[in-house]
């Protein structure tokens, strides 16, 4: 894997016109085979895999010349390593950092997570909250569908990423909107329900 980074980010084994279309974004911020995004306001260049018993992760932050390359033989289809990349991100660029933790879920009366059923507005994106199966499920910016569970009866988390939501209620008791927190950063986001 680190021969193959080495590849990546010396550019060698393609034509310097192949990588730039690489590292591209075409779609969803995807170029040919690889995500191109920032964090923490560092550009990186990503691509993470996974397939039943295995997951991995390729991280690449251009600027800074950092690579963070990820293996475990545990996992499945649609599984990551961001939560552990991106906390490894923090330790590099010397930022504070969490480890992951797991909460232990509780279970909700459907009337609690029906409530939070709706879309959610921060400028520009949108957050969709449903339920599915008797569970509250996201669907992100990117259009992925995240399954959520409960900390408490406003405050869920993912067990694939860092971001907490805590959904706020007006004085009548009526959910208004979702503020999302990604642990070890300082800024909120408040998404309105619409």
């Amino acid at each position: 894997m680190l021969k193959w980074a080495n590849a990546i980010t010396s550019g060698r084994l393609l034509a310097s016109t192949t990588w730039k279309e690489a590292f591209t974004p075409k779609k969803n911020g995807y170029g040919y085979g690889f995500q191109v995004g920032s964090y923490q306001n560092k550009q990186f260049i990503r691509h993470a895999g996974g397939y039943p018993g295995y997951v991995s992760e390729y991280l690449y932050y251009p600027k800074e010349d950092v690579i963070i390359l990820l293996l475990t033989n545990s996992g499945n289809y649609g599984e990551d390593l961001w939560p552990i990349s991106s906390d490894i991100s923090k330790i590099a660029f010397g930022l504070p950092s969490e480890l992951w933790r797991d909460v232990s879920p509780v279970d909700l009366p459907l009337n609690q997570l029906k409530e939070k059923e709706g879309t959610y507005t921060f400028k520009k994106m949108k957050l969709r909250f449903y339920l599915k199966d008797g569970q509250l499920y996201l669907v992100n910016t990117q259009g992925q569908e995240i399954q959520l569970f409960a900390a408490d009866e406003n405050l869920f988390y993912s067990r694939i990423f860092y971001t907490e939501f805590q959904f706020v209620k007006d004085s009548t008791g009526k959910v208004v909107k979702v503020i999302t927190h990604e642990r070890g950063v300082a800024d909120n986001y408040e998404w309105r329900k619409e």
